[in-house]
């Protein structure tokens, strides 16, 4: 059976995050996807690594375990997911053995990574000079929270062309202090992040407040 966590930030009671390991075979995936009546030969028609047929179910089988089986996933034209004819905001993010679901009626974002050690040697590509100096250089989990917190604001934002280092700040110190509840703005918008960080992974949500 499927290993799900539903999660649901400090902050925000009205964004639900489910997280999956996927330690299915892509076969039990899609005995899976057949008993919740998720239509696997549309879904996967056009992909033909085996990967992303494992990712794409299993995404959908986290979006049927939110909200039930009567939605229809499309991209816009930067790629980003939507649900048609839906007032909710979807965000989705993989990484190896992982995927994690962000749904919500606020504009959001979310990312999750694995904690490799290369993000430690590529930091001062998405850390300004201050953030670098707030984060340990030598703290794996941090700096791959701080990259995630990133990336999940980039989609939030929704705007390409966007420096990471210094376009987007995060408020460090409360990343450090306080993962579970922090701030970040960009130009006059005003996003609330939530990151969880642990030994092999990091996410981080990134929700848009307009009030």
């Amino acid at each position: 059976m499927p290993i799900v966590n539903t999660i649901l930030p400090d902050f925000s009671p009205q964004v639900a995050i489910a997280l999956w390991r996927i330690e299915e075979s892509e076969e039990q995936l899609l005995a899976l996807c057949r008993e919740a009546d998720i239509p696997t030969l549309s879904l996967l028609s056009g992909l033909s690594h085996s990967k992303r047929r494992i990712e794409c179910m299993a995404e959908h089988l986290l979006i049927h375990s939110l909200i039930g089986a009567d939605y229809r996933l499309l991209h816009n034209d930067n790629g980003m997911p939507l649900l048609d004819g839906s007032n909710l905001c979807i965000s989705i993010s993989h990484t190896k053995h992982y995927v994690v679901v962000a749904l919500s009626k606020h504009t959001i974002g979310i990312d999750i990574e694995m904690c490799q050690p290369k993000i430690l040697r590529v930091r001062s590509r998405f850390l300004s000079e201050a953030e670098q100096s707030e984060i340990s250089p030598d703290s794996l989990p941090l700096n791959t929270a701080a990259w995630t917190a990133k990336e999940a604001l980039y989609k939030a934002i929704g705007v390409s062309g966007i420096d990471f280092a210094n376009d987007v700040t995060i408020d460090a110190p409360q990343l450090v202090a306080s993962p579970k509840a922090y701030t970040c703005r960009f130009a006059n918008r005003h996003f609330l992040l939530h990151t969880i960080y642990e030994a092999e992974f990091a996410f981080t949500l990134a929700v848009e407040n307009k009030e």
